[in-house]
């Protein structure tokens, strides 16, 4: 099949036009061409649309081959301009060249029109793909950039938030303590608690976006995890959709939360579900997969090496161009006032990002959405989790005698956390600073048992903090709080792996059991 061509001839003999056509022709071309003769004539061509190729004559009754060649140079395109003379010497020629023609063909050797052609094109449509793949990149680059900025500025809205929250249900559980049920006030107060924990879910969930939630990763094999929540992504979705489970066989493992699995499997269901709408298809697959460099050239956020590949695909509404440019955005959601926060998707991407792997999608309008998790291969533990599990709270409160020296920069939580110790029948030192904190301690005459510190503080650090005490308090105790989690800190060298922690914003219960446990 002949290939298309668009070719814009500069050329003022009919003759010569004629030739230069025929040799394209018969070089397999078929041609959509038009013929100028003066610079008018050309500029009004370049204006009227794209062309694929541009020959040019250089010695003509109103111009020449290099005027020709500056009108396309400020019209900056792309396509091989190709002197075509009878006429021109070799010094004309190579300054021709050298302003940026691509190649110069004799009238009287007109056999070597099509290979310079052919060449020329082909490097034409190179340069072409090279810079598609380059803006592709540098989207992908801006893209990254903009999640990265979006998360550190979300890790530091839930950071502050968890503070407000600490000091919200700690004095609303304080006032609990004093109002029992039916009394005016209760309910009220239950409801700010309500709200509170409510609230705290959605901490965890930009924190989670950001990559610093806090996470227990195993190695796990997706097919047995995948499979044991079928039962469950089944109720999710309904009985109109139908569940389609594909495993590969002999998969790699991976090591992740394995709570976070579910979390990603709950959410992806849950959006093609509302995609679907009514009857429809949703796919869940597994694969080993090996990226390369060259798939890695073209993926920014990629590295070589061994994935599994989840693969989470439906037949629904599919997205707009303009919805997917934000997708993974925290709050950006298509779904009704009351339907959604917005948070799924970017809880995900945060969850894969922190686990080391990379997530991508394609969707169109009305065909559809897949989408494509990939987590690295591990067949060895990468590491074990910073921090336990947290353990059941006692159903009836347990206080005690010891003398705690609790450290906080932030005043409100300082203040409710100490009425909270002092409540449950501690003696309690306080400290604003770190300076403060290593004061009290040097001129308090007797033992403290404990030293409740949160760890990122102007001055010192909670863990730097707890070294200096000791050495006035040799037997002391450390219980470190955070608004952010324990696997955060311990990775930016603020907190040893195995101490004792304590996430704000914890509850009364919470503050209460794990002090109790730090002490005995």
């Amino acid at each position: 099949m002949a290939e298309q061509l668009r070719v814009l001839l500069v050329e003022d003999a009919d003759d010569d036009a004629a030739l230069i056509l025929r040799a394209l022709k018969k070089g397999g071309y078929e041609l959509e061409h038009l013929r100028v003769e003066t610079a008018a004539e050309l500029r009004a061509a370049l204006e009227r649309q794209p062309w694929d190729l541009i020959l040019s004559d250089y010695a003509m009754p109103h111009f020449n081959g290099m005027e020709a060649l500056e009108l396309v140079k400020e019209h900056n395109l792309e396509a091989p301009f190709i002197l075509v003379s009878g006429a021109v010497g070799e010094e004309t020629a190579t300054e021709i060249m050298r302003r940026g023609a691509r190649d110069y063909v004799m009238k009287d050797k007109l056999a070597r029109l099509v290979p310079a052609v052919r060449r020329e094109l082909a490097e034409t449509r190179e340069k072409e793909r090279q810079r598609q793949n380059q803006r592709k990149l540098q989207a992908q680059l801006n893209q990254a950039q903009k999640m990265e900025a979006i998360g550190t500025l979300a890790g530091g809205v839930a950071h502050d938030f968890n503070n407000l929250l600490t000091v919200i249900k700690g004095y609303a559980e304080i006032a609990l303590q004093r109002i029992k049920a039916g009394e005016p006030g209760h309910e009220e107060l239950r409801g700010i608690l309500e709200a509170a924990h409510r609230s705290t879910q959605l901490t965890r969930q930009l924190l989670a976006f950001a990559r610093k939630q806090t996470a227990h990763p195993q190695r796990l094999d997706l097919n047995q995890t995948v499979g044991g929540t079928l039962t469950m992504l089944r109720r999710l979705i309904g009985e109109g959709i139908e569940l389609r489970w594909r495993p590969a066989a002999e998969l790699w493992p991976v090591e992740i939360d394995a709570g976070q699995m579910d979390q990603i499997l709950a959410n992806l269901c849950v959006n093609a579900r509302d995609a679907v709408g009514g009857d429809g298809l949703i796919s869940i697959e597994t694969n080993n997969v090996v990226l390369d460099r060259d798939y890695c050239a073209a993926h920014a956020e990629a590295s070589p090496g061994d994935y599994v590949l989840l693969t989470v695909s439906d037949d629904g509404t599919g997205m707009s161009p303009a919805v997917q440019q934000h997708i993974f955005e925290p709050f950006f959601t298509t779904k009704g006032a009351d339907k959604g926060t917005g948070l799924g998707l970017a809880t995900i991407y945060g969850i894969i990002k922190q686990n080391g792997g990379f997530i991508n999608f394609y969707s169109e309008p009305g065909r559809g959405t897949t989408f494509r998790i990939y987590l690295p291969r591990r067949d060895e533990p990468q590491g074990e989790p910073v921090a336990a599990a947290p353990e059941p709270l006692p159903e009836q409160l347990v206080g005690g005698k010891e003398t705690i020296l609790l450290v906080e920069d932030d005043e409100a939580i300082l203040m409710v956390t100490a009425r909270i110790l002092e409540g449950l029948g501690y003696r309690v030192l306080t400290a604003a600073t770190p300076g403060a904190a290593l004061e009290v301690a040097a001129r308090h005459p007797e033992k403290i048992d404990l030293l409740l510190s949160d760890v990122v503080m102007p001055e010192l650090n909670g863990q730097e903090l707890a070294r200096q005490i000791r050495a006035s308090q040799p037997g002391i105790r450390c219980l470190f709080m955070s608004g952010y989690t324990a696997d955060v800190i311990s990775s930016n060298g603020l907190l040893d792996q195995g101490a004792n922690f304590l996430a704000k914003p914890f509850s009364l219960p919470e503050l209460a059991a794990k002090v109790r446990a730090t002490l005995v």
